[in-house]
Parts: C-alpha cells; sequence; structure tokens
C-alpha cells in the first residue's frame, strides 16, 4: 500500500469520497483510510462508514490497527459466551463477522416475512373458506399470467418496430 493508510482500491475511494459528500467534507479529507485518523470529521465518516456499509468500516479500522478483545475472539470460537459487547466488538473491526452477521440477520428477516404471509394466508383461508381462496388465488396467478404476456408482446412488438426503423434508415 503507497503510505501507511493511503487508500488506493477504486471502490473504497469511491465510497470514501461518497460520504464524504454526504457530510460536505470531500475538499477537507485526504485519500487516507479515515479509522486511521483522528478527529470529529473522521468519526464522522466512519459513522456515515458504519451505516452504510459496515464491513468496509470494519476493514478500515482493521487496516488501521484495531484488533476484537480476547472476550470477542473467545465468543467468536465458542469458548465464551457472546454477548452485546462482544457482537459490537466483533462487528467493530471484524469484516467476515460482520458479513456472517448481516447474512444472518437477512435470513431471520425472510424467515419472519415467510411466517407472516403464512399468517395471513391462514387468516384468508378462514375469512374465505378453502374453496374461494383457492379460487382468488387461481383468478390471481391467471391475471398475473395474462399481464406477462401482455408485456412480452408488447416487448415483441417494439423490437419489430425498431427493425423496421432499422431497416428504413438503412434504405434512405
Amino acid at each position: 500500500m503507497a503510505g501507511n493508510h493511503e487508500l488506493t482500491d477504486p471502490e473504497e475511494i469511491k465510497f470514501l469520497y461518497e460520504i464524504a459528500v454526504s457530510t460536505d467534507n470531500q475538499d477537507k479529507i485526504t485519500c487516507e483510510n479515515p479509522a486511521s485518523k483522528n478527529g470529529q470529521v473522521a468519526d464522522l465518516l466512519m459513522m456515515q462508514a458504519d451505516t452504510l456499509n459496515p464491513a468496509l468500516a470494519a476493514r478500515w479500522r482493521r487496516r488501521a490497527g484495531a484488533t476484537p478483545t480476547i472476550a470477542a475472539m473467545a465468543a467468536l470460537h465458542g469458548h465464551a459466551e457472546m454477548t452485546a459487547e462482544a457482537k459490537a466488538n466483533l462487528r467493530s473491526c471484524d469484516e467476515d463477522f460482520v458479513l456472517d452477521d448481516l447474512a444472518a440477520q437477512k435470513a431471520y428477516e425472510a424467515e419472519q416475512l415467510a411466517a407472516m404471509d403464512r399468517q395471513v394466508e391462514a387468516i384468508q383461508r378462514d375469512r374465505e373458506g378453502d374453496a374461494r381462496y383457492e379460487a382468488r388465488l387461481k383468478r390471481e396467478a391467471a391475471a398475473a399470467a395474462a399481464h406477462e404476456e401482455q408485456v412480452q408482446q408488447s416487448h415483441e412488438t417494439q423490437r419489430r418496430i425498431e427493425a423496421i426503423q432499422a431497416q428504413h434508415a438503412r434504405t434512405y
């Protein structure tokens, strides 16, 4: 890495620029890892990074020398309880932990949404009766299929129009 904390990855530079612009600091900061800096601007940039891309924020902290506490590492390896403090410590400087935690959150949210969908379905079945509910689902599926067919036909028509226009442009 050129310089001790200089950012060279184009995606990281782009992200730092975007958060610098969002905090109106683009003309005040250098192209350095904000986790390696002290002060209000660096703190503000890292707060934005934590919000928008917590995995990258953890990577920057790790590059700046931050390491997890022994309690956090013990919890990560199953030798101690994963407390809120240990989890926060790992989220602050362990990019892999952040990515795994985000994936687990996403899976949990998907599971919750699926459970809610099942509850809604059960309520609708109770209210409408199974036969009416199934009939409504078939009508909705048929309407969605008809709409999809119309969209496909529209796209095909548009392709034909464009082909005719291109052919006209070549002949004139």
